[in-house]
């Protein structure tokens, strides 16, 4: 079984604390390969599903104008 508590700013999957804003290759050290779905056909959207945990997470280079004015902003792998 697995245990998934989502937090004010992070998301802990079987003791694993995924804070945000987060890349995909933090993501896969700890969960392994993701299904991707690049949704607007432009490579702008992307949903990373982890099907046998029931998540998904979105991420976008749109976002990161956001991140960066919530001082969040990483690099643009982190979004």
């Amino acid at each position: 079984m697995n245990v998934i508590d989502v937090l004010d700013k992070a998301v802990s999957v079987n003791g694993h604390v995924f804070s945000f804003p987060i890349s995909y290759e933090e993501l896969k050290e700890v969960l392994g390969e993701a299904r991707i779905d690049i949704n607007d056909g432009c490579g702008r959207h992307i949903t990373y599903f982890y099907d046998e945990l029931g998540i998904e997470f979105e991420g976008s280079p749109e976002y990161l104008s956001n991140l960066r004015r919530k001082k969040a902003y990483k690099d643009p792998d982190h979004n």
